[in-house]
């Protein structure tokens, strides 16, 4: 199997890309691709699997090879891993309808997709970072939000942009639907724009975010939740579903 990763990544067994040979001295002993190149005849006996896929996840985000052929065959095999959308990293298989969104939102060339693509690579690659995946999240979120909720602001936060929509909900239109849901009996409704902020406060609530004398470990499952929900609201925030009062009136 990775016998055959190499061969269509990089078309033949006996070629090491120059940029990968000429930095070997550059890379710490134990670095995965050293040890890969050294132990292993060129490319011919791979003989660990681990190692030989952090060697073709460094070719992929150097631009060497082929890389849709490469995640024909990841697919082909059902293999955990595939080439990710933009083709520069190896990264997990996860539903391609969450892949699907995350391609929509960030086709846009510009600031809160940049953000929402370094949140997806720490997330799902090889070396998986979920604190920095979920506070590049939140940037992608701020990017486009500080236009509409804190235009004379351009170092708001989503913590203070949640409390600026809190403090005066009557200056945006929000189209997500209301909420209704009983309590004590009684029907209650929740308006759609405090569903968007009740979202945004989720998304924001990131344990290492700040500084602490007791800094709270991220969790991975709870990370990678937090991203997905954060596509879904760039996506939100693209279709228009946030806007002033003031815009909708002229």
């Amino acid at each position: 199997m990775i016998y055959c990763l190499f061969v269509t990544l990089i078309g033949q067994l006996n070629y090491v890309p120059d940029e990968l040979s000429d930095n070997i001295n550059n890379f710490y002993p134990g670095n995965a691709v050293i040890t890969c190149i050294q132990n292993s005849s060129v490319w011919g006996n791979i003989y660990d699997e681990s190692r030989a896929l952090d060697v073709i996840d460094w070719l992929l985000g150097h631009g060497f090879g082929h890389a849709q052929p490469l995640e024909h065959i990841l697919k082909s095999a059902g293999h955990v891993l595939r080439v990710s959308p933009d083709g520069s990293r190896l990264v997990e298989r996860i539903d391609p309808a969450l892949w699907d969104e995350y391609e929509q939102v960030t086709q846009p060339d510009d600031q809160a997709s940049q953000y929402m693509q370094e949140a997806w690579a720490p997330a799902f690659g090889r070396n998986p970072n979920v604190g920095d995946a979920w506070s590049k999240a939140i940037k992608a979120i701020e990017t486009l939000l500080k236009p509409i909720v804190s235009t004379k602001n351009d170092k708001a936060t989503i913590g203070s942009m949640v409390s600026a929509l809190r403090q005066s909900p009557d200056k945006w239109k929000c189209k997500l639907p209301d909420r209704e849901y009983k309590s004590n009996g009684k029907i209650n409704v929740k308006p759609g724009i405090e569903v968007f902020i009740d979202v945004l406060a989720t998304i924001g609530y990131q344990p290492d975010r700040h500084d602490s004398d007791q800094p709270q470990e991220t969790d991975e499952t709870t990370a990678r939740s937090i991203l997905f929900l954060a596509t879904t609201v760039i996506g939100w925030l693209r279709d228009g579903m946030l806007r002033t009062i003031d815009s909708i009136e002229n």
